[in-house]
Parts: structure tokens; C-alpha cells; sequence
């Protein structure tokens, strides 16, 4: 599928009816949009719910060309592609899920004109697949989403984003839109300059969220607490967020044991289970999700009408970038914390503790190293499944402090760690027909299932095609086992290539390995990044300890945005009795009960 649209100025309302159903744009999202069809570099400041992808989605369909998206997960950009192609609009993915041929081939379908929208995760940039079909690609204009990840004073830096400014150099005559949903003003300077951006348009909506109550509420019982409120507010469905996988199983029991409807959500559950919860929650069949922030990147469901904390966040950013999944219908909703005072030192202390000794970092690369027996200089570009508790119970290591050395050494460019994503099996046949048919003859079982691959799965001889092993299964009337041990033996003689499902974390090796002994991390950039984590944490802690100031003046104060007068309708205006709030009732129960 290739658009042509050639006076995108004019079409730009008649796209927004055909793909999305809608015949107004919300706030910004036309100027934003016409901003890059003048090919001006522009930045998109738009909180959670503003419509983002709309903005780059849009442009991409009004111009010739191909619209390169840059995106953080995996999973994020795997769903914007589903929801794309379900609109009939041409879109892929390349990520280090996919094998090189797939890589082939999705850029091969690129540089024909076949997709609209290409969704690449930063490290890939920098591959020789990528480099090699860059110049034949026909790139309307680069979006960046999640821009403040290439931000050292961000909440969420990524090394791999630093690689985007090259695609500058190589295609100066393109322009780029960078989107956020949450950056000060300091982030914002940051990503104009790291990403080289000239004579920038920049658009800022506010932070204010009329529909939204903020409750920041002191209570030594949390779960009795959350079930009233929970009950309270007896309309649309809720998001508990908690700190632990532990915690999200064991509030979703209690709410559960009080006859709220509740799933846990977390990223120790497998894939398939995790998409079944939110699929779940999103239809209406489950009220509350328990999860940790694991969820929500990427989700848009209109109803919910609560967010409950129960723990303090890492920083304001993500606090604000959470809560705002509550009220996107326009309808009143509630942004509540729970909070005691030991969470203000808990939080404190889970801080520190993401800066672990420099010689932990090393041993746990060199551990990463042998755990893969890569050799030094080797690995870059690889891509290997990871199992977190195997590899600590390998090498004797605390699992926490190596998630943090992990981490760390991702925030140094070194590594990329992968959320769990499911990968279907695929099979391509390999073999001559001569030897494939010496090797049916002898093998009456793979001879079955050869054949039914052969008249389910058009073209397996010619690439990797997506196949399910219950469905081999039903025809075949062998067991899932059963087949998946033929094909794992297929596989081994050079029959069939078969790349088996999987829904395990994953790590890229984004550099080549290299003596531990010498791996470099600045001991004073980890200082100014450790001090900068804290004072995210302590403006968190000051936003809950502080109960004289309205907390919506508190939080825009501190995206830079001014607010003259008080909301009147969070618990700090709420108890100066000086609210304006039209549901004055249920509020108040919520904070004084």
C-alpha cells in the first residue's frame, strides 16, 4: 500500500476522518502537524493523552515518501504498527526481534515504497543492514518518539538515542519531529541540541489537566484506604500502580478477596499472559489492574477513572506520565498517592542503590560475558534471550544489585535489555527436494508433518514464514511436544531452519565485549547522574511532604509552567475549603474518611 497525497495542506482533515474516525483535531495537533509538512524541525510537548502519534502519523500519509519513526520498546512500537495496518495503513518494524533476514526484507519492501511508516528502535540505526538501504530509502521526515530519552537530564536516558543525529548529516534536507510526553525546559534545550535541531518549532501544551483531581493522602492502612476508595468511586475502571511483582499479586488477592474485580501485571509474567491482562482490563471483563510501571506505555483506554499510588514513584516525571492515564474521556477522575512517611526514606534508599560499586558493574559484565562465552572484540549487534534468576544463580549474584548493575551499564551504551516480547515460530525448508524426499522416506512422522507444512504455508520454501505448532498439532494428530521435537531434529540435520516461539527477555550487546578491567564508566559522570536521580526523588518526596501548596501549582511549578491560582480541588485546596469542584462530596470522602 503506497499514499500519494499531493496537497497535504488541504487533505490533512480528510486523513484524520478516513484512517481515524475523527473530524477535529484535539489542541496542537494541527499545528504541530502542519509544521512538518512545511519541513520545519519541531518539538511536540504533549502530556499524557495529547495525541501524539497522530502528529507524525498524519504528515507521513500527506507526503511522498516514508515517515522513519524512532521508538524506544519493542512492544510500543509492535502495537502502533498493529493499530496502523488494522487502519489500512502500509507500516513495520524492524527491532532486534527479528532475524536478519526479516531485516532484509522489511527494508527491501521500504526501498520499493511499499510502507508508509518504518518504526526502527535506535540501536538498529546504527546497523550495516540499516546504513546499507538508507540512501534508497525515500524519507519523508524522521519522528522521534519519546524524545526525552536522549537526554542525560531526562528520567529514562538511552545512549542509543545519541545515534539518531547522524541520520541528520547523512539526509541534511530532512526535517525531524521529536515528541515527549513529559520534559522541563532544561530537557527540552537538551533535545534540540543533541538531536541538532535548526530554527525549531516548538509546541507546548499545558500540563493542566482540568478533569483531574490530584489526592495526596497520609494513611497508615493503604489497602483499607484503597478498597474504599476504589468503592467510592463506583464508575469506569482503575490503575493501582505498586513497586514490586510481589506487591501487584498480592493487592490484586485482597482487592480480589473484596469483591473488586483485579489482575496483577508485572514483568515476571510471561508475554502471552501479560497481553491476555490487558486485554482483559481493556475490555471491560476486569475493573482494576495491579501493576508496577511495566504498564502503560503505549495504552490509550478512555475510561479509566483512578490511579492509585502506592508507592512514591522515582520522580515526578513518571508520576505525572502515570497519573495521566486517568480522565482521557473529559470525565472527572481521580490521581490518588497513598503514602506514610518511611516511603519518603524507601524511596531515598531504592534511589542509591541504582548506583552500585564500579567493580560490581565489572563483575557483573564479566559475568554477562561468560554466561554467552563471547570472546573480546565480539558480540556487537547480537541479540541472545536472557533469563534474569538463571544467570544470578549461575554466578552466585544478588538479583537486585545485578539489575542495577545491568541497568547502569545499559545507561553506558554497553548493553540494551529487552522487556519479555513473544516471537512466533518460523520455519523456512532448506533442504534439495532430492534430499527432502530421501529424508520423508525414511522418517514416516516428519514425512507427516513436512506435508502439512507443505500445504498450510505457502511460500516456505523461499523465506521464514510465521507457523503454530497446535495447529501442526490438530492436522497432524500428533502431540505439540511431538512436533516440536520433529522440527528441533529437521533443524539439526539442515532440513528446515526453525526458529522456535519464545517469549523471554532479551539483551542486546550494542558494543564489542570487552576485558571487564577496562570497560570505561566515569566515576564522576556516575556522580552528577546519581545526584540528579535524588533531586528527582526528593522533588517527588517535597510534592507529598508539602501540604500548604496546591498540588497542581506544585507540579506544573515544576515543568516550568506557571499557575496564578489555585486548582480548588485537590486535597490541599479541598481542606482549605475553597473548592470550585462540582463533585465536592466524593472528594472530600476520599481524603477525610
Amino acid at each position: 500500500m503506497y499514499f500519494y497525497i499531493y496537497s497535504p495542506l488541504e487533505n490533512i482533515q480528510d486523513i484524520l476522518k478516513q484512517y481515524w474516525g475523527y473530524t477535529a483535531f484535539r489542541p496542537l495537533q494541527e499545528a504541530i502537524i502542519k509544521s512538518v509538512l512545511a519541513k520545519k524541525d519541531t518539538i511536540a510537548l504533549l502530556p499524557t493523552g495529547g495525541g501524539k502519534s497522530i502528529c507524525f502519523q498524519i504528515p507521513a500519509l500527506a507526503l511522498p515518501g516514508i515517515c522513519l519513526v524512532v521508538s524506544p520498546l519493542i512492544s510500543l512500537m509492535e502495537d502502533q504498527v498493529m493499530q496502523l495496518r488494522k487502519r489500512g495503513i502500509a507500516s513495520a518494524t524492524i527491532n532486534s526481534s527479528l532475524s536478519k533476514y526479516e531485516t532484509e526484507s522489511i527494508l527491501q519492501s521500504a526501498s520499493n515504497g511499499d510502507i508508509k511508516l518504518l518504526y526502527i528502535s535506535p540501536e538498529r540505526l546504527n546497523t550495516f543492514e540499516f546504513k546499507r538501504y538508507l540512501g534508497s530509502l525515500q524519507i519523508s521526515f524522521v519522528a522521534i518518539d519519546e524524545a526525552h530519552c536522549i537526554s542525560e537530564w531526562g528520567y529514562d536516558f538511552r545512549p542509543s538515542y545519541l545515534l539518531i543525529s547522524a541520520i541528520k548529516k547523512q539526509l541534511p534536507d530532512i526535517c525531524f519531529i521529536a515528541l515527549t510526553g513529559t520534559a522541563t525546559t532544561l530537557v527540552l534545550k537538551d533535545i534540540e541540541d543533541k538531536l541538532e535541531l535548526k530554527q525549531t518549532q516548538i509546541f507546548k501544551q499545558s500540563f493542566k489537566r482540568e478533569n483531574l483531581q490530584f489526592l495526596i493522602i497520609k494513611e497508615d492502612n493503604k489497602l483499607s484506604r484503597l478498597k474504599k476508595i476504589i468503592q467510592k468511586v463506583n464508575y469506569g475502571s482503575g490503575i493501582v500502580y505498586v513497586r514490586s511483582r510481589k506487591q501487584a499479586e498480592e493487592v490484586s488477592q485482597f482487592l480480589n478477596y473484596n469483591q473488586i474485580n483485579a489482575l496483577p501485571y508485572h514483568a515476571g509474567l510471561k508475554y502471552e499472559d501479560r497481553k491476555n491482562i490487558q486485554a482483559t482490563w481493556i475490555n471491560q471483563q476486569c475493573r482494576v489492574i495491579v501493576a508496577t510501571n511495566a504498564f502503560g506505555m503505549g495504552i490509550d483506554k478512555s475510561d479509566v477513572s483512578f490511579v492509585v499510588h502506592l508507592e512514591l514513584p522515582d520522580s515526578l516525571e513518571n508520576y505525572y506520565q502515570e497519573a495521566g492515564r486517568a480522565g482521557r474521556n473529559g470525565m472527572l477522575a481521580y490521581a490518588v498517592i497513598l503514602w506514610q512517611s518511611s516511603d519518603c526514606e524507601v524511596l531515598l534508599q531504592k534511589t542509591i542503590a541504582q548506583f552500585p560499586d564500579l567493580q560490581l558493574v565489572k563483575n557483573c559484565y564479566q559475568a554477562l560475558a561468560n554466561y554467552y562465552q563471547l570472546a573480546i572484540g565480539s558480540g556487537q549487534g547480537v541479540t541472545l534471550p536472557f533469563d534474569m534468576l538463571a544467570f544470578c544463580s549461575a554466578y552466585q549474584l544478588e538479583l537486585k544489585d545485578s539489575h542495577h548493575a545491568l541497568r547502569l551499564l545499559e545507561k553506558q551504551g554497553y548493553i540494551q535489555m529487552h522487556e519479555a516480547y513473544y516471537k512466533a515460530s518460523k520455519i523456512q525448508i532448506i533442504a534439495s527436494k532430492d534430499i527432502l524426499y530421501n529424508y520423508q522416506v525414511k522418517n514416516k512422522k516428519a514425512d507427516k508433518i513436512i506435508k502439512a507444512l507443505e500445504r498450510n504455508y505457502e511460500g516456505i520454501y523461499y523465506r521464514p514464514v510465521i507457523i503454530k505448532e497446535n495447529k501442526l498439532s490438530a492436522i497432524t494428530k500428533f502431540e505439540v511436544y511431538e512436533i516440536e521435537q520433529t522440527l528441533e531434529l529437521l533443524h539439526q540435520n539442515k532440513v528446515i531452519e526453525y526458529f522456535k516461539h519464545n517469549d523471554s527477555a532479551s539483551i542486546s550487546f550494542l558494543a564489542p565485549r570487552e576485558d571487564a578491567k577496562h570497560i570505561h564508566i566515569s566515576p564522576e559522570h556516575l556522580k552528577l547522574r546519581k545526584e540528579q536521580a535524588l533531586m528527582k526523588a526528593k522533588a517527588m518526596i517535597a510534592l507529598v511532604e508539602n501540604d500548604l501548596q496546591c498540588r497542581v501549582i506544585s507540579i506544573l511549578s515544576y515543568f516550568d509552567e506557571v499557575a496564578v491560582d489555585p486548582c480548588g480541588k485537590c486535597d490541599v485546596c479541598l481542606r482549605r475549603h475553597k473548592s470550585n469542584v462540582i463533585d465536592v462530596s466524593t472528594a472530600k470522602t476520599l481524603i477525610l474518611q
